[in-house]
């Protein structure tokens, strides 16, 4: 799966000096062969008179300069897509999600259920995914489920969530809500689902001003999970 586009804030920073490493070796690189393939010489440009053994190294110099800021910027531009897949022991149930490569693991409950990714660029970019394990008959799941689904409903038409609606993960019926007042520091994104495993809760959320750069992408990131129950069922 490929996703984290030009919405993900990796843009902010990495891509632009991956941008400025790409156009540097490109420059030294288009130098350094027009000065082979035009045969252009230093010495009638220079104060002081240039060696044919030191023209050489200056344009081995260039070529080696100018080749390896192009495939650093290159492998920047690479890194900057490359996501990784992570399995999260949720009680009777795992989550297998993807996420972007530059997200680590910061901690666990005692219990292993409650492990802490974030984004090591900063913004406050954290996600955390929680399971209550226990075991549901289907009508039960059924009827917690429509209860969260209208009180998330209530809670939208009080203003209390900027976005609410229903959202199936994997093979788990759910509700996905946005909250932008509870906390002054982060807006988050939660999802809340019953299924035949529990109750899981994952949320996801950033500083107020980078929210909106990682909405999409939380939303991605909630869509590419996967369940598995523990007798592989």
């Amino acid at each position: 799966m490929v996703f984290f586009g030009a919405d993900y804030p990796v843009v902010d920073v990495t891509t632009f000096f991956v941008r400025i490493e790409v156009l540097a070796g490109a420059f030294f690189l288009i130098i350094a062969l027009a000065a082979e393939v035009e045969g252009l010489s230093l010495r009638g440009r220079s104060r002081y008179p240039v060696t044919p053994g030191k023209e050489n190294h200056m344009r081995l110099c260039r070529c080696l300069v100018g080749g390896l800021l192009f495939v650093l910027g290159l492998r920047g531009i690479s890194l900057a897509g490359e996501v990784k897949s992570h399995t999260i022991d949720l009680g009777l149930v795992r989550a297998e999600v993807t996420l972007p490569a530059q997200w680590v693991r910061l901690r666990e409950t005692p219990f292993g259920r409650e492990p802490v990714f974030a984004d090591t660029l900063g913004n406050g970019a954290r996600i955390s995914l929680t399971g209550t394990p226990m075991a549901l008959r289907s009508k039960t799941a059924a009827r917690m489920h429509s209860r969260a689904l209208d009180d998330a409903m209530r809670r939208l038409s009080r203003k209390d969530y900027v976005f609410a609606e229903e959202l199936t993960i994997d093979h788990i019926p759910g509700v996905v809500a946005i909250d932008t007042s509870c906390f002054p520091y982060r807006h988050e994104m939660t999802w809340i689902g019953h299924g035949p495993t529990g109750v899981l809760s994952f949320v996801l959320y950033a500083e107020p001003q980078f929210f909106e750069a990682y909405r999409p992408i939380f939303r991605e990131i909630l869509e590419s999970i996967r369940f598995v129950e523990e007798d592989g069922l």
